[in-house]
Parts: structure tokens; C-alpha cells; sequence
């Protein structure tokens, strides 16, 4: 029994520490905090230039649409930093040479990485909190500080961790993806509904908790609610994080096996 109390105190340290170092991190690098908030910001624009959105108000009965739009991206914005986390830690230890020191740990790598997705959404968080603030003073929306928004939000980021691992995992196995990783960010900006899309689009891509959670925050916007929606997206996010975690040993595995595990 105390060999168990020692191990989840352990993995809990090792989480806290790691999201210790992850914000110290992030804070030495304001400028970086900054060009975020201003790069989405601007994406921002470009969907309230164009128009994106309009059908959200027929589909959801809720005359705002722009608010409806605003809440999926918010939730594209928080999924985008999900996937990103295992991908830029991997290929960031990979290029430091010290992902071999983690992979000794008595913890898996995407205990770890968990510990940089908690840091991230906080991060983020702050950002999103930057970016409402813009939006209430340029455009006229109310912000959205709401616990249920938050936890749907929280559901499915790491849901989308899950994909992430899968990303992860093809960054150790074939190093640099990059340009993979900014065309699935920018498919699923359309692909989830966060901007509309056709509703067959949007019937297939449901199997993607952003989809879920885009859904679940206009519903609850609109006053709706929807409760078998909440326990789908909690039962696709654990389903996305087991089958990220199975494709992040596997290629693990493999980079093992052909020799390359720490070449980068």
C-alpha cells in the first residue's frame, strides 16, 4: 500500500514539475505569447470579414450568430494547442538529445506530455482571455467566462490530446511533420464545424471531440442542452486518448526496432 502511495505521489510531483517548467518556459518568451494573441486575432477578422457563420443562427434558433462562431473557434483555438503539445515537445526533446532521459523515467512519456497540456491550457487560457477582450472591444461580443464551457472545453482538449499523441508519435517516427501537423489544424477548422460546414461534413466529423464540443458550447449559448451529447464527448475523448497513447508505443516501437529513436 505505501509503495502505491509513493508511485501516485510521484507521478503527481512529476506532473506539477513538469508544468512548472513548461510555464516558466513559455513566460521567458513573451514575444511569442503576444504573436499568438495577434495571429488569432487576425484569423479571427478574416472569418467576421467574410461572413462565416450566418447559418449558426438558423441551425442553433440563436440571433448572434457571431457569437456562435466565436465559441468554435475558441474550441478549434484550445483543440490547435492540444495537438500541438505532443508534437512540440517530442520534436523538441528530440532535438535537445534529451528524450532519452525522460524514456529512463520510471513515468511513460505521455505522463509527461499530459503535464505540458495542462500548462498549455493554461497558457492558453490567459490568451483566449486576450483575444475576448479584443473581440468585446472591436466587434461587440460579451465574453464567455462559464464553468460548463470551461469543462466541455477541457473534455475535449484532451480528447484531442489523443490526436496529438498520434502526431507525437509520427514525429518519432519520421522526425519532422511539421507542415502534416499545420494541414490538420487547418482541416479541422472546417472539417469540425467550428466554422460551418455542409451538415453531412458535420455528421462523419462527429467522431472528433472538437466537433462534440463546438456542438455542445452553441447548444448551451442557445440555452439547450443536450445530455446524451455530454456523455458522447467524454466517451470519444477517453476513446481518442487509448488509441493515441496505443499509436504513440507502437511507433515508439518501431523507432526502436530500425535504430533511429533518438536521431533527429
Amino acid at each position: 500500500m505505501r509503495g502505491i502511495i509513493e508511485h501516485v505521489r510521484g507521478a503527481g510531483l512529476a506532473l506539477l514539475w513538469t508544468m512548472y517548467i513548461e510555464i516558466t518556459s513559455i513566460l521567458r518568451y513573451r514575444f511569442a505569447f503576444v504573436s499568438d494573441v495577434l495571429v488569432y486575432t487576425l484569423v479571427f477578422a478574416l472569418l467576421m470579414v467574410v461572413d462565416a457563420g450566418q447559418s449558426l443562427s438558423r441551425r442553433y434558433a440563436y440571433g448572434d450568430y457571431r457569437a456562435l462562431l466565436f465559441s468554435g473557434y475558441i474550441a478549434w483555438t484550445f483543440a490547435s494547442a492540444a495537438i500541438s503539445t505532443s508534437v512540440g515537445d517530442t520534436s523538441g526533446e528530440l532535438m535537445k538529445g534529451t528524450l532519452y532521459r525522460k524514456l529512463q523515467s520510471r513515468f511513460p512519456l505521455e505522463w509527461f506530455q499530459l503535464g505540458g497540456l495542462l500548462s498549455a491550457l493554461v497558457v492558453h487560457g490567459c490568451i483566449i482571455a486576450c483575444l475576448s477582450g479584443i473581440a468585446f472591444v472591436v466587434w461587440g461580443l460579451e465574453p464567455m467566462i462559464d464553468f460548463t464551457l470551461g469543462m466541455y472545453l477541457i473534455i475535449a482538449s484532451l480528447g484531442m490530446y489523443g490526436m496529438g499523441l498520434i502526431m507525437g508519435g509520427l514525429t518519432i517516427r519520421f522526425k519532422k511533420i511539421g507542415s502534416l501537423q499545420f494541414l490538420l489544424q487547418l482541416v479541422l477548422l472546417f472539417v469540425s464545424n467550428a466554422v460551418p460546414a455542409g451538415r453531412g461534413i458535420a455528421a462523419y466529423s462527429r467522431v472528433i471531440p472538437l466537433t462534440m464540443c463546438s456542438d455542445l458550447i452553441r447548444l448551451h449559448i442557445a440555452g439547450l442542452t443536450d445530455p446524451g451529447g455530454i456523455a458522447c464527448l467524454c466517451v470519444v475523448s477517453v476513446l481518442w486518448v487509448v488509441v493515441g497513447c496505443a499509436v504513440f508505443r507502437w511507433c515508439l516501437a518501431c523507432a526502436k526496432q530500425r535504430g533511429n529513436l533518438l536521431f533527429y
